[in-house]
Parts: structure tokens; sequence; C-alpha cells
């Protein structure tokens, strides 16, 4: 991790080699005394933090983009506490998040974008944990059942789709060799229920 003393201006009381090892410098290239303002990309952030600091408050985990020498930019997640051998001093510790940050993005612009799928689906798409709790319900699911999916994430049974035993027996088939082999269904005609109560086939 990259250790670093500032004062109360934001200069470099103190780097320690990791911070420069991580940030593209030498220490001659930026010595004790220069201010970090020159490396945030977002100085109102670093504003709001000074000022955070001088009310006696250290935030823990805090994303910061800084630029590399260089140029380069990249995200550092950081922790601030208060360096007790000099009351203005603040003393932050760093690690480089880049990578870890952009993956996190690309992982919510594909869930997202599925997401997008489900529900512009004209086919009722229904979803449950392995206690059989429904954890998905999209837009033809509450067209099809009359559930709105507030009402049924997290709070409806699978059970509750089907009359009688009808839940049960679609995890017997899924189980079985039968129908497309365990763990999928081939498509099976069978009974649902709607939110009135009655009964259709699906």
């Amino acid at each position: 991790d990259g250790i670093v003393a500032l004062d109360g201006n934001a200069r470099l009381l103190y780097a320690n080699p990791g911070a420069y090892r991580l940030l593209g410098y030498e220490e001659k290239d930026f010595p004790i005394n220069s201010s970090i303002y020159e490396i945030v990309e977002d100085r109102r952030q670093l504003v709001q933090l000074m000022r955070s600091f001088a009310r006696g408050d250290f935030p823990r985990n805090v994303d910061v983009k800084v630029r590399r020498r260089g140029g380069e930019p990249i995200v550092i997640s950081c922790s601030f506490s208060r360096l007790h051998s000099q009351n203005s001093a603040v003393l932050l510790s760093f690690r480089d998040v880049t990578e870890a940050r952009h993956t996190q993005e690309q992982l919510v612009h594909t869930r997202n974008f599925l997401q997008s799928l489900i529900d512009a689906s004209v086919d009722a798409i229904v979803a449950s944990d392995m206690n059989g709790i429904i954890i998905l319900f999209n837009a033809g699911a509450q067209q099809l059942y009359g559930h709105n999916p507030e009402d049924v994430i997290h709070k409806m049974h699978i059970r509750e789709l089907y009359p009688g035993d009808g839940a049960r027996e679609v995890g017997r088939m899924l189980a079985s060799r039968q129908r497309g082999g365990p763990g999928r269904l081939e498509p099976v005609r069978m009974e649902a229920i709607d939110k009135d109560g009655n009964v259709f086939p699906i």
C-alpha cells in the first residue's frame, strides 16, 4: 500500500516507496512540500476531504481519481486518519483499485443489459432461489399472473404460482433424467394460478 502524510494544506510531508511506485513517481519528481492538488483529478473532492479533516472526520475506503506520472488516470481507494504527532497532519493509506472498479462497471453494465432483456421479453420469466423464494418476476409474469413484482420478489414462494402440488412436480421433473435431463426441463404443459385464484394453462 501507499502511505502518505499530508499537512493541513494538502502538502506532502512524507511518502513511502509504495506510494511513489503506485503513482509512478521518483522521490525527486514529487518532493516533500509538493501539493497533491497537482495530481488529483477532482479538486473539489479534495477540498471537501480537507474540510472534513478539519472537523475531525477521517473517512475510510474513499475512491479518488489521481493522475500517475505522464497523465494516466488511476483510481485509488483511500483511508484517512489523524497523524497524532502533528495535530493538523493527516495520514493517508491507499491502493490502486482501477482494474477492480473497471470490472465492477462492466458487471453492472452487463447486469443492466440482461435485466433490460428480461424486462422486455413478452414471455413470463420467473426465478426462485433454492428455497423456492421468488427472486425475479418480469413484466410478462406480472401480466400473466396479475401480481406486482414488488409484492412477489423476496416475499412469495414459487408454489403460490401453481395450483395444488405443481411446484413440487416441477422440482421432480427438473431432478429426473426425463424431459431434458437433470437441471433442465423441455417445454411441458402445466397449470398455473393467478392472483385472483384462476387456474390457467401454461
